[in-house]
């Protein structure tokens, strides 16, 4: 009655040829683990740029040199790297501005 229960390495790797996966997980693990530094070090730079007594903030969509979308009084300093990502993802072709309470601009960014 003793069966032969596989490893689960040897389930992953039968899993991965009988889908065609070419790529190992540890390959996907380190190129995650890249693109994460990237993102981590750009916000980091960003928020240097930013600071804590200048609020409340704006970000600003530029088109064409005219303004398409704004999202202004943002109170929380924190708050800034979400709000900015989802003006992105909004306006793809557009510039965004991260601008504070002055209307100075504090970052922009480039355009794609």
């Amino acid at each position: 009655m003793n069966k032969h229960v596989p490893s689960f390495e040897d389930f992953l790797s039968e899993s991965l040829s009988e889908i065609n996966l070419s790529k190992t997980v540890s390959d996907d693990v380190e190129n995650k683990s890249e693109e994460l530094d990237e993102a981590t070090t750009s916000w980091k730079v960003m928020m240097k740029l930013i600071p804590f007594s200048s609020g409340p903030w704006s970000i600003v969509a530029v088109e064409n040199g005219k303004v398409i979308d704004q999202s202004f009084n943002i109170a929380i300093r924190d708050v800034i790297p979400a709000e900015y990502e989802s003006m992105r993802e909004k306006h793809r072709r557009a510039i965004i501005h991260i601008e504070d309470a002055g209307g100075s601009v504090l970052w922009t960014s480039s355009k794609k």
